[in-house]
C-alpha cells in the first residue's frame, strides 16, 4: 500500500484565464488555505497554442493519475468535458487503491455532452458509483435521476459568490436615468444583439434609460452595433473590483442569453447580491434564480419586443425597482461562496 502524502488532492482550474468556473475554484482554493485541511492541490492549467497545451494536458493527467495511491481522498473539480474521460481513470484508480473520489461538476451542460454520444452517458453511468458527486443545478440533478442512475450520493452545490459589503448609492433623483447593466461575454449567444435592438425599439418610445456593457468582445459586427446605439455605453473588460461598482451603481441587470451551456452565472449572481432586479430569459436554469415578478423578469429567447417591454416596466419606475432589487438581495443569500466553501470543507474533513 501507498504511503499516504496528505488527505486530500484537490484538483481544479486556477486562473488565468478569468472565467466563472475558475473563480469559484480560487474562492474555494481560498477557504480551504484557511482551513485546517491537510491537502495538496493540482491545478488544471492550460497554455496558449495547441500543441503546448496538448503536452501540458498529457502531462497533468499522469501526474494526476500517479497521484492518487498517496492520498485520501480525491476531489475532482472540472468540466464534464474533462471529468468524463479523465474521471472515469481515475475513478479506476482510486478504487484500486480503496481511495475515496468525489468530483464537482462546473457547468450546466452535462445533459447536453451525455445527450451527444452513448459513450459520454456511459462515463457518467460509471461515475454514478463515486464517493459523492457535487452538481451545480436542481435541473441537472433531476436529468441524472431520469437519465443516468441514483441520486443518493448527489449534492447540489451552485455556483456562489462572496457576500457583497459594499454599500449601494444613495437614492437616485427624479432627473436621473435608469441605469441597466450587462455582465459577462459580448456575443451573439449571449443575446447582445437582442439587447441591441430592444434598447432601438426603447429609444423610439423615447424611454429615459441607458444599459452600460461590460465585458470581452472579439466580434467586430457586435463591437460596431454596441458604438453606434446611443443608449449603449460599453465598457470593455474592466477588473472585478471596477465591475462591483458598476452593478452598486446600476438599477437593474439585464442578461437575455441563449447559450446553451448557461447555469447560474456569477455575474447574475453578483448582481442580484447587490440588491439589483433581473431582466433574463427563461433558457436553461436560470428560472431557478428568477422568479417571474418577484427578484426580476423572464422573458423569452431571442425576443427584441419582449425584452423591451420589460425594461419599460423598470424605467423611472423606483417603487418596483426597490421591491425587486430587496428580494434579489434576500435571494442571493442562498449562494453565499462562505456558507458553501464551509459546507465542502464539512464535507471532506468528516469523510
Amino acid at each position: 500500500m501507498a504511503e499516504l502524502k496528505k488527505r486530500i488532492l484537490l484538483i481544479g482550474p486556477l486562473p488565468p484565464p478569468l472565467g466563472g468556473t475558475r473563480v469559484s475554484f480560487d474562492l474555494l482554493l481560498k477557504d480551504i488555505e484557511k482551513s485546517n485541511l491537510d491537502f495538496s492541490l493540482i491545478s488544471l492549467r492550460v497554455l496558449p497554442g495547441r500543441f503546448a497545451n496538448m503536452l501540458l494536458q498529457i502531462k497533468l493527467f499522469f501526474q494526476i493519475l500517479l497521484s492518487i495511491p498517496f492520498y485520501q481522498i480525491i476531489s475532482f473539480h472540472a468540466n464534464p468535458q474533462r471529468v468524463g474521460p479523465w474521471g472515469i481513470v481515475f475513478f479506476a484508480m482510486a478504487r484500486i487503491f480503496k481511495r475515496k473520489f468525489q468530483i464537482r461538476l462546473f457547468g450546466s451542460d452535462l445533459d447536453l455532452y451525455c445527450e451527444a454520444k452513448p459513450l459520454h452517458k456511459w462515463y457518467y453511468k460509471r461515475l454514478g458509483s463515486s464517493d459523492r458527486i457535487l452538481l451545480q443545478t436542481k435541473g441537472l440533478i433531476t436529468f441524472w435521476k431520469e437519465n443516468i442512475g441514483s441520486v443518493e450520493n448527489i449534492e447540489w452545490f451552485p455556483t456562489s459568490r462572496p457576500a457583497n459589503k459594499l454599500v449601494r448609492k444613495e437614492e437616485k433623483l427624479p432627473s436621473d436615468k435608469t441605469t441597466f447593466v450587462y455582465v459577462g461575454h459580448v456575443k451573439k449567444e449571449k443575446g447582445i444583439q437582442v439587447l441591441v435592438e430592444a434598447c432601438m425599439i426603447l429609444s423610439k418610445q423615447e424611454a429615459d434609460f441607458i444599459v452600460k456593457v461590460i465585458g470581452k468582445c472579439t466580434d467586430d459586427t457586435i463591437l460596431r452595433q454596441l458604438e453606434q446605439t446611443p443608449t449603449i455605453q460599453y465598457l470593455g473588460e474592466l477588473p472585478h473590483a471596477e465591475i462591483g461598482k458598476q452593478l452598486l451603481q446600476a438599477d437593474a441587470f439585464v442578461y437575455p442569453s441563449f447559450w446553451k451551456g448557461e447555469g447560474y452565472p456569477g455575474a447574475l449572481i453578483e448582481a442580484m447580491e447587490a440588491g439589483l432586479p433581473i431582466v433574463t430569459t427563461r433558457w436553461r436554469f436560470l428560472d431557478e434564480l428568477v422568479e417571474e415578478g418577484r427578484n426580476g423578469f423572464l422573458v423569452p429567447i431571442e425576443n427584441n419586443k419582449g425584452l423591451a417591454d420589460v425594461m419599460r416596466k423598470l424605467v423611472n419606475n423606483q417603487a418596483m425597482l426597490k421591491e425587486m432589487g430587496e428580494q434579489s438581495y434576500e435571494r442571493s443569500k442562498e449562494f453565499n461562496s462562505t456558507d458553501w466553501n464551509r459546507k465542502f470543507i464539512e464535507i471532506v474533513g468528516n469523510n
